[in-house]
């Protein structure tokens, strides 16, 4: 189970914040005079030792942390054993090197608390602190940036503060340790719970002497849970005042400081804070399913664009080739229209050379053919001829007297 562990580094903060009850505290802690006002670096690290390493640290308390010269050092120091660490400062004691060494850290939240134009903080503006408050704007990196004002933000830091610093200027009266004018006081009666850390009462502040008081409206130290120089954490917030404490927040103890903090609720309240919180997480879940579809949609988009691009970028590697192939059709184009050109030039002395040859071969035609009548014409009057001379050769033959003849002279026909 996790908890917050608040670090008060010194009693009797300079600030005088109007806000800000550190008369009480001064009072009742300066009781004893055997306190110390600064803690030391000796103390904080035989209590931080003794607190789990889940517990977040948070170096604020109820005085500027930087008051005490040694801050840094049990950050670091926190940080290194591994703690979460947060930060709360006005910067008022703060160094340049103290702010070097913290961008070193990794660090769950920053809250700058800022002067305000009305003075209710007493944080001097000169030029050294506009100079470490914008280098510490651009050197601590954080999760959660906050800017805490008692009132407007003074004019000269208004212009280092850009829109990623959340600004709160919430004014409470500190449990009713406060009795200011301008200030609701407030009274929660019956079972109540914490806002902030519900039953466990586990935000915590650790004061210089080693002692443990229930939380940081607790200026007047109303409930000292136990001291970490002499008790482990788990004696403290398992022990005998803690516990006595939770049950008075079931039984509705009025004696309690919780029942005077703006951070307490009645459990009258949880059942409406459980149906608020209900229908706020199904306007949620709607809002992501309607914000899912709409990804979706976008997802698909997304991929029909890059396809289209890597199809333009095949494109684009084969242009440079296809150009050169269509300047090569385009030069046998040209090549073409010339040889035409000059086809078309010559048209008409072809047409006469091929009329003029067409003419020749129809005269050797007719030339041919005239001759071959007249052969076929003197073929028969040869025929004729032979086939007379033939019968007039039958007709001799047939005469006896030209047969002695013949065979006379031995004539062989």
């Amino acid at each position: 189970m996790n908890g917050t562990m608040e670090i008060t580094t010194k009693i009797g903060c300079t600030m005088r914040c109007k806000y800000c009850p550190q008369s009480l505290l001064i009072r009742e802690y300066t009781q004893d005079s055997k306190r110390p006002i600064m803690m030391s670096m000796d103390t904080f690290k035989q209590c931080i030792d003794k607190i789990p390493d889940y517990i977040t640290i948070d170096f604020s308390g109820m005085c500027e942390p930087w008051l005490n010269p040694q801050c840094t050092d049990m950050v670091e120091y926190a940080a290194k054993v591994g703690h979460p660490i947060r930060i709360f400062t006005t910067l008022v004691g703060m160094t340049m090197n103290d702010i070097e060494r913290l961008g070193r850290l990794e660090v769950e939240q920053l809250v700058l608390h800022l002067p305000d134009a009305q003075g209710n903080a007493s944080i001097p503006v000169d030029a050294d602190y506009i100079k470490r408050l914008s280098v510490m704007i651009h050197t601590v990196e954080a999760r959660n940036k906050g800017i805490s004002c008692h009132g407007t933000l003074a004019q000269e830091v208004v212009p280092l503060i850009d829109q990623s610093w959340n600004i709160g200027s919430e004014l409470i009266d500190r449990a009713g340790n406060l009795e200011l004018e301008d200030i609701k006081h407030q009274e929660t009666p019956g079972e109540i719970f914490c806002d902030l850390c519900g039953f466990e009462l586990n935000h915590n502040v650790l004061l210089p002497d080693g002692s443990v008081v229930l939380c940081c409206m607790d200026y007047g130290m109303k409930h000292i849970l136990g001291n970490l120089l002499t008790q482990s954490y788990e004696e403290i917030v398992s022990g005998e005042v803690m516990n006595g404490l939770r049950d008075g927040l079931h039984a509705g103890n009025s004696e309690i400081l919780c029942h005077s903090c703006s951070n307490a609720r009645s459990t009258n309240d949880l059942m409406r804070l459980y149906l608020n919180q209900k229908e706020e997480t199904f306007k949620l879940w709607c809002d992501v399913n309607q914000r899912n579809h709409r990804l979706y949609e976008l997802t698909e988009w997304s991929a029909q664009q890059t396809e289209a691009k890597t199809y333009l970028t095949e494109q684009c590697k084969n242009k440079d080739a296809r150009i050169d192939e269509l300047l090569r059709w385009n030069g046998k184009l040209e090549k073409g229209k010339v040889y035409l050109e000059e086809q078309c030039k010559n048209k008409d002395a072809r047409i006469e050379e091929l009329e003029k040859w067409c003419q020749e071969v129809t005269d050797g035609k007719d030339y041919v053919e005239n001759q071959w009548n007249r052969e076929k014409e003197n073929r028969k009057a040869d025929e004729a001829a032979i086939t007379e001379l033939t019968q007039k050769l039958t007709l001799l033959l047939d005469d006896k007297k030209i047969q002695k003849i013949v065979e006379k002279r031995k004539y062989k026909l």
